[in-house]
């Protein structure tokens, strides 16, 4: 039910972006996203599909 992935810029923006249909979204270094999808199914995830609950870069992280 949950998959974690860890990679490098500029695919992570560009991923987030893809799955949850467009905009421009700037993943900082070491940042956390988390994409909530309408399905149990990993095969029904595709673009434009998910939507991003948060994002949380380091800088907010040094607030708390």
């Amino acid at each position: 039910s949950s998959l974690l992935l860890v990679g490098h810029q500029p695919t992570w923006s560009a991923l987030i972006a893809n799955l949850t249909g467009g905009g421009e979204v700037h993943f900082p270094t070491a940042a956390l996203a988390r994409i909530d999808f309408p399905t149990n199914r990993w095969e029904e995830v595709g673009s434009g599909t998910g939507t991003l609950r948060w994002l949380v870069t380091p800088k907010l992280l040094k607030q708390v």
